[in-house]
């Protein structure tokens, strides 16, 4: 992988851009043409997008985009297709190589360049910082102690699910040193000092399927495969975890349940999804609330009345909820940092014998047992009576009413 140094001939715009970005803690980096007259740069930051140049010229734009390329070793001279790269840039406040992950598409005006800032803070990997609800902490590391089969972590892209699974390894190999613990990712996220982590490469025909394949004849006890993407990755991982092997997986899913809709669309067995299955943990992000930066939210507000409608909040709340100080909408909570929102799912026997019979989702709801079952909207509660996010951030997570056509 390219190493970048900051040295003084660097073009002035990307170093200013990088600086910026890792100074402002975001995630990612959003480089967009408008068209043949230039483009703009944004910053995803807590989930926000932050414009922080608006008007490009055309040429400085190309250079930048091509200095991009050239530092993580891609074609430039290919406009036409998608890349993916990654460099490093040392990182001289931090102490640190701060790794960058590039994804270029053509688009109209030219390409498209996402740069993903990978900063893994040693904190998150343990799961009681992860989790700040300890019974749901506690609840998880019950789901995870299992000997064998399959959990599963599910949220959308850049929920932070390949945390929660670091955090989850992380725990068993400090229950249990003699473990085998092997991983699959697309691309290795951190490095774990007790695991053999290898790199999909499917230039060389080793994905998913083919390295799991490989693995179960190796001996482990533990298998993280970094996602299910498809009916034959989904089926492995069943597979193994069926073989006296504990497996975690990812998979992009919104809530606990849609995992098993998910995984019936994928056309796993249901004999073999109730068999393999121990549990579901499904997960979103949230900005997290500054004490000293917060503001007590009117109880009439609105946001109030549509969190009780959502049973969020019970229907005599008539505590303080807060939002930080001047905001009133959607992502004005935006402090330094985001908290995760938890769902998570034990399967149960009755829910075992549901999946196996392809029972349909309304069924798989009402077998919910608030004993094995904590819901978004419990997690949620929980937060907004701390203090920790704000009623307008949590409303974002729970589906909006559909509108009304006129007659």
């Amino acid at each position: 992988m390219p190493i970048a140094t900051a040295q003084p001939d660097e073009d002035d715009l990307l170093r200013e851009l990088l600086t910026r970005a890792i100074r402002s803690n975001a995630s990612d980096i959003h480089i967009e043409p408008f068209d043949e007259h230039g483009g703009r740069i944004r910053l995803r930051v807590d989930g926000s997008m932050v414009p922080i140049r608006t008007a490009i010229p055309p040429q400085i734009f190309q250079q930048l985009a091509s200095r991009i390329k050239v530092m993580s070793d891609l074609d430039i001279s290919n406009i036409r297709t998608p890349q993916d790269g990654r460099f490093l840039v040392l990182s001289l406040s931090l102490g640190r190589r701060i790794e960058f992950r590039v994804s270029v598409t053509p688009c109209l005006g030219g390409e498209k360049l996402v740069l993903r800032i990978v900063i893994p803070n040693p904190r998150f990997l343990d799961l009681d910082n992860l989790i700040v609800w300890q019974p749901v902490a506690a609840f998880v590391k019950q789901i995870i102690q299992t000997p064998s089969g399959l959990v599963l972590v599910t949220g959308p892209t850049g929920a932070g699910k390949t945390t929660t699974l670091y955090a989850a390894l992380n725990a068993i190999e400090g229950w249990d040193h003699t473990l085998n613990i092997v991983t699959i990712e697309d691309p290795v996220e951190h490095n774990l000092k007790f695991a053999a982590q290898i790199q999909v490469q499917r230039d060389l025909n080793l994905d998913f399927s083919n390295i799991l394949r490989t693995i179960l004849r190796q001996d482990p006890d533990v298998i993280l495969v970094g996602e299910i993407r498809d009916e034959e990755s989904a089926a492995m991982a069943l597979e193994a975890a069926m073989t006296g092997h504990l497996v975690f997986s990812s998979l992009h899913t919104y809530s606990a349940l849609e995992t098993l809709v998910r995984l019936h669309d994928l056309q796993v067995k249901p004999y073999l999804l109730a068999s393999a299955l121990k549990g579901v943990i499904s997960q979103q992000l949230l900005p997290r609330l500054s004490p000293a930066n917060r503001e007590p939210v009117p109880p009439d507000a609105p946001v109030v009345a549509r969190l009780k409608e959502l049973e969020v909040l019970e229907a005599d709340w008539s505590g303080t909820l807060y939002r930080a100080k001047g905001g009133t909408g959607a992502g004005s909570s935006a402090e330094p940092g985001r908290i995760a929102v938890y769902e998570i799912m034990l399967i149960t026997d009755r829910l075992r014998d549901l999946i196996d019979r392809s029972a349909t989702r309304t069924e798989l709801e009402q077998a919910l047992d608030p004993r094995y079952f904590f819901s978004f909207a419990r997690y949620c509660r929980f937060l907004l009576k701390q203090g920790l996010v704000s009623p307008e951030d949590a409303e974002q997570i729970f589906p909006k009413k559909p509108v009304s056509l006129p007659d």
